[in-house]
């Protein structure tokens, strides 16, 4: 048994809110470990940088000077059809379907709104951009060599 000012110090616990009372209400288990004994979920991690990758293809597809859209072409069949690619390239870890649906979703509109404003923004500008992204280090289609 520890004391109880060592408990405070191990287990500290902010103030509450509904959202923590939620939590907690769904599942007290999932609450301690992620709250109080501070785990991670692994996956997490993973798939926030695999969510960047998808980003950056799609992105590096779009603005690919080599890319000639048909006339009339809306950007909506072009970010579906990269997304897809994007998540056979980089596969994200999903525990739940629902959270596969978010993660879809949200991407997909995160690129739709941000490419659409991008076009916009390029009709009234003399600007087009040259590159994406500059890749340096170890991989093969690397442009320039690693940092030392």
């Amino acid at each position: 048994m520890i004391s109880g000012s060592a408990a405070a110090v191990i287990f500290e616990v902010p103030e509450t809110s509904p959202t923590r009372i939620e939590r907690y209400a769904q599942c007290p288990y999932r609450y301690f470990a992620e709250r109080i004994l501070k785990l991670k979920d692994p996956t997490e991690d993973i798939n926030v940088m695999q969510k960047g990758n998808i980003l950056h293809h799609v992105l590096q597809k779009y603005f690919d000077p080599a890319r000639k859209p048909e006339a009339g072409d809306s950007i909506e069949p072009f970010i579906r059809r990269e997304l897809e690619a994007g998540f056979v390239k980089y596969p994200l870890v999903w525990s739940e379907k629902y959270r596969e649906d978010l993660d879809r979703r949200d991407l997909y509109e995160t690129l739709f709104y941000f490419l659409r404003e991008e076009e916009e923004r390029l009709r009234t500008s003399s600007f087009r951009p040259a590159r994406v992204e500059y890749s340096f280090g170890s991989d093969p289609g690397a442009e320039a060599p690693a940092l030392e």
